[in-house]
């Protein structure tokens, strides 16, 4: 019987281990069609290699399930990164109603902590069967797109516009973006977003967001401080928009030159580790200006350096 490796996103905390244990559990349930195991980063990554470690998990593995729970800004980035490698994914939580509006329509399993046998064990165990038999990925959410959309092919490497795309937070960055893209535009640059007609709403909005990421020739992302978390010791810590962290994702996926914007106050967590080696500027409201300029210079010559 094969052995299929899926990949398990998920917060490291105390409280999933449950879960994890449940995931496994399924994977054994639904061994009638192949034996599968899960394996998580905690589990695999080597001191100071988590980005490199996660980007080799989830590109062997053949599938990834994903609990969205909280949605934690690492697990995103890492769902973002599995959709655009078009990895199937089966998403779970403990509540369909706090998931970001891009993948609210999409299908999940919601499971409840005093119940994770009938609520987990049994759904996923189905959904991990039908995602082997037909093929690893006839469920793939971008395999459900439209003939027109899935025929566009991946292309890394390619600097057909002089374009960048810009990811941002309406509800914090949206001030920043507007500066930053009028700068862009002097340039000469086309800016693209992830909102507006280019990526609409609904059940393709990932699908849209994706392509508009793969036109693009390079990638900015403006990280605000969107929401304060808790952490396991009870202090709090500044993080990005789960929807930034996302399409940071598909950008290093799909191999696009990558900048970040980084707003002063943001924890290290959620883009040093995940973005090592990238070139990043801190700001403040004051310093935006000239930081935004320094940046379009910066993506101006890395352009004129890809293109000769």
């Amino acid at each position: 019987m094969n052995v299929r490796r899926f990949f398990a996103m998920m917060p490291f905390a105390e409280e999933f281990d449950d879960v994890y244990m449940m995931m496994q559990f399924a994977g054994q349930d639904a061994c009638d069609v192949a034996r599968i195991s899960f394996n998580r980063l905690d589990e695999v990554h080597s001191p100071g290699r988590i980005s490199a470690d996660l980007l080799a998990e989830l590109e062997s593995s053949e599938a990834c399930v994903a609990d969205l729970t909280g949605t934690n800004p690492n697990v995103m980035w890492e769902l973002g990164y599995a959709m655009a490698i078009k990895k199937p994914t089966i998403v779970i939580t403990q509540d369909i109603s706090s998931l970001p509006f891009d993948i609210h329509d999409q299908r999940a399993i919601c499971y409840r902590r005093s119940a994770l046998n009938s609520t987990l064990r049994a759904p996923l165990a189905k959904a991990l069967r039908a995602t082997v038999s037909e093929r690893l990925g006839a469920s793939n959410l971008f395999q459900q797109a439209s003939p027109a959309i899935n025929a566009k092919p991946v292309r890394t490497g390619i600097l057909d516009t002089k374009s960048v795309f810009i990811s941002y937070s309406l509800r914090s960055g949206t001030p920043y973006f507007s500066e930053l893209s009028e700068i862009l535009m002097k340039f000469g640059f086309t800016v693209l977003t992830g909102f507006g007609d280019g990526a609409g709403s609904g059940e393709y909005v990932l699908r849209r967001i994706r392509h508009q990421v793969n036109d693009a020739s390079m990638f900015i992302s403006i990280l605000t401080k969107e929401m304060q978390i808790r952490t396991s010791d009870g202090s709090y810590i500044w993080a990005p928009s789960v929807w930034a962290l996302e399409e940071r994702g598909m950008a290093l996926a799909l191999e696009k030159p990558v900048f970040l914007l980084v707003e002063e106050g943001l924890h290290g967590d959620f883009w040093r580790k995940t973005t090592p080696g990238r070139i990043h500027e801190i700001f403040n409201h004051k310093n935006f200006p000239d930081v935004a300029r320094e940046i379009c210079e910066t993506v101006t010559e890395r352009y004129v350096a890809l293109i000769r």
